[in-house]
């Protein structure tokens, strides 16, 4: 016996003895219920069939009676009839009746005890075999009604509901048994079913109606046809005496639920597999963040194996802090059906690591954590917090302002006041919406050449300050890269208005004294060059570019361009080379 069922003392037959290992192993491991009774009606054993079936330990049952374990209607009964067994020596006590089991639900049981008088042994001993009838007992409950009750029943759309003989012949069906069936509904009544079924399913049929017919319990038969799939139940239609009168076949079309059910499985394959592959760790937790079950991840273990959480809380497995926090969270997707979510770091032997949970209510006031390992990710965003606060400190070091700007020009990052306009308000504006209206199309055009060729660009442009003031800056901009393309411009600006008008001044004062000059000079010039155009055509023959003389007169290049023209012109040279060949002829030039 089991060791929950063995205990210290020897069992009391009583006089009966099992003379055969194979009547030994019947009372063990046998589906029925045997129970030894002594004289004193009390259970002197029991075996483990009986213990199971009632919820009993063995120890429980040894010294009760059948009065102890019996639905409190049916004792007056059992007693008389067991004491007039007890005495009529050989003579047995049947019947059916409702037990009580350890928990106080009823189960039915058909009962056999019988008594023998031994009378070397003392007074007489009882056997009693217990079978459990619930389900038949259901079936009959549930079957024994009028046929009155069966034709409504015929009515009910469940699907196809026939009553017939048995032998066959259809009594009354339904509407939908008559869609089905070939002919009308009165010329099916008085039919044999059986001449309406392909041969094959028509001895199956039959096979199954004398099954029902002599076990008075239903049979339930799914099939596949060509049509779809069915399933046929044959119910007993029991007369008063209880014996099988008729049986009632209900037919049912389960073909669209067999395709659900395909998809279904289908489905939970796909999700199976995505589970299988996912990152992500699941626990299956209890409202007391209890661990319930758990899904391991393909690249992530639990900090401890599942054998050593399963069953235990949260507050047994983790930090004090962090099953808290699993506490509350569970508590709060539970009351409010709502996914909760929270990080939190664990020493490991890895070092500290840090994770995701986020949390689901399910049904049974349970909750799915599904946990992610997201130190990477969170080592990441540390280095690029720290970068950008030394990114910051550096432009707010460094002499210019630094701006990073999108292909679109929009300005993602400033670091400090620009333009004399707040670092603020400048960030989400594009660069062209504070420039001044001659320098648009060229700062377009080189932050473009910057994106498409990764190369640096350079220019003087006009910003619009708050005031409506422009002033001049100078701008580097150059390309931030990633994985070989350009994500972003970097552009450092210095304002250079202060040295822009310095430089414009001293062109003014320089202007001025060259006037001077030519006005203290002979007048009579050959072809009436001034002394600004002199010393242009000076350095021209030098084979200066125009670049060279802006450069050494501290002129623009379109002013050097303005000359060299009015001295093409005076001199009625093709090109500036016939003008220098011819000033350095007539001596012009030395």
């Amino acid at each position: 016996m089991p060791d929950d069922v063995a205990s210290g003392r020897e069992p009391d037959v009583r006089g009966l003895e099992f003379a055969s290992e194979r009547v030994q192993k019947v009372f063990e491991e046998g589906p029925l219920g045997i129970v030894v009774i002594g004289a004193d009606l009390r259970f002197a054993d029991v075996n483990p069939a009986i213990c199971n079936f009632l919820g009993y330990r063995r120890s429980e049952l040894l010294g009760r009676s059948f009065a102890e374990v019996t639905h409190p209607e049916d004792i007056e009964d059992e007693a008389g009839m067991a004491q007039q067994a007890l005495q009529a020596d050989g003579s047995y006590y049947r019947a059916d009746k409702r037990l009580l089991t350890r928990s106080g639900a009823t189960v039915w049981a058909s009962l056999v005890i019988t008594f023998v008088s031994d009378s070397e042994s003392g007074p007489p001993n009882g056997l009693a075999m217990v079978v459990d009838i619930n389900e038949r007992k259901r079936t009959e409950e549930a079957l024994r009604t009028s046929l009155e009750t069966s034709r409504a029943l015929l009515n009910v759309p469940i699907g196809s509901a026939i009553l017939m003989e048995l032998d066959g012949t259809i009594v009354a069906l339904n509407s939908t048994a008559v869609e089905r069936l070939p002919g009308e509904a009165g010329d099916l009544l008085g039919r044999s079913i059986y001449d309406l079924m392909p041969p094959e399913t028509a001895r199956s049929r039959k096979a199954a109606v004398r099954w029902v017919e002599a076990s008075a319990e239903p049979e339930r038969i799914e099939e596949r046809t060509s049509d779809g799939w069915f399933i046929t139940r044959i119910y007993p239609v029991l007369d008063d005496s209880g014996s099988v009168a008729r049986v009632a076949l209900y037919i049912r079309d389960i073909t669209r639920l067999r395709h659900a059910e395909a998809a279904l499985e289908e489905s939970q394959s796909t999700v199976g597999a995505l589970l299988a592959a996912t990152p992500d760790m699941v626990f299956r937790m209890s409202a007391d963040a209890t661990f319930l079950d758990f899904l391991p991840a393909t690249h992530l273990d639990p900090i401890v194996p599942p054998a050593e959480f399963i069953g235990r809380t949260a507050r047994d497995v983790l930090p004090a802090d962090v099953a808290e926090q699993v506490e509350k969270k569970i508590g709060l997707a539970i009351q409010s059906g709502d996914l909760q979510q929270h990080e939190y770091q664990l020493a490991t032997e890895r070092g500290t690591e840090s994770f995701e949970s986020r949390i689901a209510p399910i049904e049974n006031n349970e909750v799915l954590a599904i946990i992610r390992d997201i130190t990477e990710r969170r080592t990441a965003q540390d280095a690029l917090v720290k970068s950008e606060a030394r990114w910051r400190s550096v432009g707010q070091q460094a002499p210019g302002t630094i701006t990073t700007v999108d292909s679109d020009g929009r300005v993602s990052f400033v670091s400090r006041s620009l333009w004399s306009v707040d670092a603020e308000s400048v960030i989400g504006t594009t660069i062209y919406d504070h420039l001044g209206p001659n320098d648009t199309a060229d700062m377009r055009s080189r932050l473009d050449r910057v994106f498409a060729s990764g190369e640096s660009e350079s220019c003087e442009v006009l910003f619009r300050s708050s005031d409506g003031r422009y002033t001049c800056w100078d701008n580097r901009i150059g390309p931030i890269v990633n994985d070989r393309t350009v994500e972003a411009a970097i552009m450092i600006s210095t304002d250079v208005t202060a040295r822009r008008r310095m430089n414009e001044e001293l062109e003014h004062l320089r202007d001025e004294l060259e006037t001077r000059i030519e006005q203290s000079v002979s007048t009579d010039a050959a072809y009436g060059l001034s002394f600004r155009e002199l010393t242009v055509l000076h350095l021209a023959a030098e084979g200066r570019s125009d670049k060279s003389i802006a450069a050494v007169l501290g002129i623009s290049h379109r002013t050097v361009q303005t000359h060299i023209t009015h001295i093409l012109q005076k001199m009625n040279a093709a090109n500036r080379a016939e003008a220098s060949a011819r000033a350095q002829r007539e001596g012009l030039i030395v």
